[in-house]
């Protein structure tokens, strides 16, 4: 059995604080549990286009790294969450 891939699907929708501009709601993710051996965490982003961007992750050092992501699109996003390459559950 290989490991299982962490996926969070979330939905952006517009927020219309002024007329005529739209901003998206940022995404935050915190305490994603990683292995404690020491390596390297990728992220990345697949926006309803099917484009794919990179959210920031940041470190808690306990074990754990949050993960935020601001929208630029409205719809389904799916973040994939990987550790030294291997997708992380």
């Amino acid at each position: 059995a290989g490991s299982e891939e962490y996926v969070k699907q979330t939905t952006a929708h517009k927020e219309s604080r002024h007329p005529g501009h739209h901003q998206y709601r940022p995404v935050q993710l915190d305490n994603i549990p990683l292995p404690t051996t020491g390596g390297h965490v990728t992220a990345e982003i697949k926006m309803p286009s099917g484009n794919v961007d990179k959210p920031i992750i940041e470190d808690n050092r306990d074990g754990t790294v949050s993960i935020k992501y601001e929208p630029r699109e409205e719809g389904l996003h799916e973040l994939s969450v990987k550790y030294n390459g291997e997708h992380v559950q």
